[in-house]
């Protein structure tokens, strides 16, 4: 059988893997799956910080830039829109819908703009 009559009878996929060895993809944050995959204290600690600055700096500028209320606490924002994204990673790993994670984040969003 040439390759292209094996894929053409089903046997393989167009990876050269058997249907039947397919497993389904992981659902979830490649991040946050591999970080528990492991000893994660410190991969995930250094990627919550980073993440955190780079989005409070960003924050920082929509204040300077009158898109967000001067006084706006850009850290502690940061922090929280980080925790909302950063649960709703473990959560899609766990098997959580879009529907569900994106009606988090609806609720996240409407928290933010209450304050």
């Amino acid at each position: 059988m040439l390759p292209g009559d094996v894929l053409a009878s089903g046997e393989l996929t167009a990876t050269g893997v058997g249907e039947q060895d397919v497993q389904p993809l992981a659902a979830g944050c490649l991040s946050i799956r591999g970080g528990l995959a492991g000893d994660p204290q410190e991969f995930l600690a250094a990627s919550r910080r980073t993440g955190e600055q780079a989005l409070a700096e960003r924050l920082a500028r929509a204040v300077d830039e009158g898109d967000l209320p001067p006084g706006t606490d850009t850290s502690s924002m940061a922090r929280y829109v980080m925790v909302v994204s950063e649960g709703n990673a473990v959560h899609a790993s766990t098997g959580a819908t879009r529907e569900q994670l994106h009606a988090t984040v609806d609720w996240a969003l409407k928290a933010l703009s209450s304050s």
